[in-house]
């Protein structure tokens, strides 16, 4: 045996703007709470703003890059460091340039 009850339309209209079936009223809706963005180091630890860390270059010693390893030996950037203008870019990208060896960067 089944037994079904209908609610007219107008009171299911009055518990839904009451909060639901409870016929409490909801509380006023809250912004969530502003988060600020946490910066965290490269080792997992909570930094106050963020920074650039990491190696441009690791020397003497052999690492993994692009599926192969490779092993730079000391001074190898030496020649072509000091014989032309060199860009500090963000991601490769040269509308993103922060400085250059010009402006002492």
């Amino acid at each position: 045996m089944t037994i079904s009850i209908s609610m007219p339309r107008g009171v299911a209209a009055f518990r839904e703007r009451m909060g639901g079936a409870g016929g409490y009223l909801a509380g006023p809706s809250r912004k969530p709470a502003a988060t600020h963005p946490q910066f965290r180091g490269s080792d997992g630890r909570l930094l106050r703003e963020p920074g650039i860390q990491g190696f441009a270059c690791l020397y003497d010693t052999t690492f993994l890059a692009n599926a192969g390893f490779v092993f730079l030996k000391s001074g190898c950037f030496s020649d072509g460091l000091y014989d032309q203008n060199k860009k500090f870019l963000l991601d490769h990208n040269d509308s993103k340039q922060v400085g250059s060896s010009q402006t002492g960067l």
